[in-house]
């Protein structure tokens, strides 16, 4: 393997893994704003009855045991607002 080619793949396997916690971070947001919303009493009410259960706390940021200095190295912003934006979205539509 050439270095040109060795720093292409390398680059490739970045950019996939960056898309990947990207598409985490979507999926995590997504999931706890449901499972906030079913834990809500005006939405539980009209839910069957169900036990919810969610994720145990809720990282602030990019957890740094995945980030990468070249590929993933910046926290973003806060995940919680996302979170909790998303959830009142839901509340708000199952209480029409």
């Amino acid at each position: 393997m050439k270095p040109d080619e060795f720093q292409n793949q390398h680059n490739a396997a970045g950019a996939a893994f960056a898309a990947s916690l990207a598409s985490l971070k979507q999926a995590y947001i997504e999931l706890s704003a449901w499972d906030r919303a079913a834990s809500n009493g005006n939405v539980a009410s009209l839910l069957p009855h169900q036990t919810i259960r969610s994720f145990v706390g809720c990282p602030t940021h990019v957890p740094d045991v995945l980030r990468h200095p070249l590929f993933a190295g910046d926290n973003g912003p806060e995940w919680k607002p996302e979170i909790d934006a998303r959830a009142d979205q839901l509340i708000k539509e199952m209480s029409k």
